[in-house]
Formats: C-alpha cells, structure tokens, sequence
C-alpha cells in the first residue's frame, strides 16, 4: 500500500481520499487460522495540517474463523476504525525524538515521502480482532463430557456432576427430609 504523501504537500487542497483493496495472506493468532476472504478494504482520509499528517481510516474484511465455543467454522464480518497522526522523519516534532518504541500508539513516523502503510494498516486491523471469536451470542458450545455440539442437538450426559468436596452436604440435605 504506496501512498505518495509529497502529492498533498503540493496540492492547494490539503486533504485527500485513499481507498485500495489489498490482498492478504491467511494470519495464525495462538491456534486460530484466519482466512481473509476477500481482501483488506482501506479507506484512509488524510489532511495535511502543518507538518502532520491526520490520518483517519476503515478497514473492513470479512474473515473465515473457527467458533471458539462450538469449533464450526463460520464467515465474520471485520469492521475497524483508526485515527493516526502520521509525520515525516524530517518534520518530527522535538518531543518525539528518540527510539520509535516509544512513540505514542496513535504516532506513525514515516520514512520517505512514498510511504508504504502496509505494515501500520496490518497493525490496527489485528490490535482490533476480538481474541475469541464466537458464531453467535446463543452458541451453546460443545458438551464437556461428550463432545456433542449442543447447537445442532442436546447430549444424554449427566450434568450434574457434584464436587466431591460437596458431597457431605447432599447427603446431608436428604437427611434431613426423614
């Protein structure tokens, strides 16, 4: 994703619309797979105020997953929005100099005035991605016992497995009753 930034230095109109689609190869997150189904689709609305580049943008995509609950695999559908303020290695102001690791999250120095954003678009779209992904708010998940989907259908399990440190009160309780 080249964005050429001497371009809106020039031009008297300081705010300019980018918007590119931009492949991308299926991402491992601990043990889950995302497959991105169609592509990253960026929008970024950058203005040039000063010598600050501010930077306000979309990324939306739609991602095959696994159901952390259940374990079937369904499409998600990615909606992120960022806002960065973006600066040339040359115009950076005095109290951001020093070691990039300590800028600011929403600080983004840039290197050249043909930048490639590939990397910081790459950054928020995963900094943004829940950690669990979950099919729906009613997923039931899988039976612990047997490892039924109790989405499609109830187990026959016994689901009333008492602590064995709790077991003197059940008995106690019944009797009681006599």
């Amino acid at each position: 994703m080249l964005i050429n930034l001497a371009e809106l230095k020039r031009k008297t109109d300081k705010a300019q619309t980018y918007q590119f689609c931009e492949p991308c190869q299926p991402l491992t997150m601990g043990a889950d797979l995302l497959t991105i189904e169609d592509g990253l689709n960026v929008c970024l609305n950058i203005a040039l105020v000063d010598s600050t580049f501010l930077v306000k943008g979309t990324i939306q995509t739609q991602i095959k997953v696994s159901c952390a609950r259940c374990l079937e695999d369904f499409i998600d559908s990615v909606h992120v929005a960022f806002e960065d303020e973006w600066f040339s290695a040359d115009d950076l102001p005095e109290h951001l100099h020093g070691i990039p690791d300590t800028y600011p999250d929403d600080v983004y120095c840039l290197k050249q005035e043909e930048a490639d954003v590939t990397e910081r678009i790459m950054e928020h779209f995963i900094v943004n991605l829940p950690m669990r992904f979950i099919c729906s708010d009613n997923c039931r998940g899988l039976c612990p016992q047997c490892g039924n989907n109790l989405n499609n259908s109830p187990c026959a399990c016994q689901h009333q497995a008492i602590d064995p440190r709790l077991a003197a009160l059940a008995r106690w309780e019944t009797n009681t009753a006599e």
